[in-house]
């Protein structure tokens, strides 16, 4: 150690105290702190109630509107269909309401960038679906649209 034995015993007290002292807060933090016991009725019920409020809501719905698809052809594509939205919370339909022009701003921005042929697969639907959202939940800023189902799917 450093060679002057009174300054060795003081070191080693000192370590001895610190170990001491961490021995003493880990007993106390394992044995005599005691968390408040849970009534499991209660935390059923509100995960019951959080639950069903969020399972049950409804769907927020866009008429059918044409939207002009790219087409390298002379003839003039487009495509229509109605949007059945299904928010996050029952409380997200208001902003849904209030920012409608968004999602149709969306859904003409997307599908005008995407074939007839594309929009008529699955996949294109999938696709779709997937860019909408992302288009909305980014320009609103916090995330709304939960699904979107399409109504009325028509490309002509």
């Amino acid at each position: 150690m450093t060679g002057n034995p009174l300054i060795d015993k003081i070191l080693l007290g000192l370590n001895g105290l610190v170990a001491l002292a961490a021995a003493g807060i880990v007993y106390y933090a394992h044995f005599m702190i005691k968390p408040e016991p849970t009534n499991i009725t209660t935390e059923e019920q509100t995960l019951y109630d959080k639950a069903q409020s969020e399972s049950l809501v409804s769907a927020y719905t866009i008429s059918a509107k044409p939207v002009n698809l790219y087409h390298v052809g002379a003839r003039l594509r487009y495509l229509s269909t109605e949007l059945s939205i299904i928010p996050f919370k029952e409380g997200d339909k208001e902003i849904l309401k209030a920012r409608e022009y968004v999602i149709k701003n969306a859904l003409i921005e997307v599908a005008a960038h995407m074939s007839p042929d594309e929009v008529s697969t699955l996949t294109g639907k999938l696709l779709l679906e997937s860019r909408i959202k992302k288009y909305v939940n980014e320009s609103l800023g916090t995330p709304v649209i939960k699904k979107i189902y399409f109504g009325k799917f028509t490309v002509q």
